[in-house]
């Protein structure tokens, strides 16, 4: 399939921001005698508000949990001093580091901070492995 013919399938464009090196994939629906980017000011008003509360979770949380889906040693050292500077409170890191050859959830045990390191089959939408991480985590009210 080209990538019209995604779009059309999918009933939204797909938009590749390469400043950015972000995917939309469901923000650009697409509509009849309408281009891509009629959308683009409701998008933006919409990304500028999450952004905004979420810079507000980050000043006013006792305690955050981050989850990255890929990545490596080296950029979960970079993301955890990028964090330091704008979380007011406590936080962890947990890097998920897919690997479509493991059929189970591997802990790369690595003497960081606050950091922690799984290998996990390469299946995101794995309930039952997602159960597995997140086993003994839980929200506080």
């Amino acid at each position: 399939l080209d990538d019209n013919e995604i779009a059309q399938n999918s009933k939204a464009y797909f938009v590749q921001d390469t400043l950015n090196n972000m995917l939309s994939v469901h923000d650009f629906p697409i509509l009849p005698n309408k281009e891509w980017n009629d959308t683009y000011p409701a998008y933006r008003q919409k990304l500028e508000r999450r952004i905004e509360r979420f810079l507000l979770h980050l000043q006013q949380a006792s305690s955050i949990l981050f989850i990255r889906w890929s990545g490596n040693h080296a950029e979960a050292i970079e993301m955890q001093q990028t964090l330091k500077e704008c979380v007011n409170g406590s936080f962890h890191i947990l890097l998920l580091t897919p690997d479509p050859n493991l059929e189970i959830v591997q802990d790369i045990h690595v003497p960081l901070d606050d950091i922690c390191i799984l290998k996990v089959p390469n299946q995101p939408d794995n309930t039952l492995m997602w159960d597995k991480i997140l086993d003994g985590i839980s929200l506080k009210p």
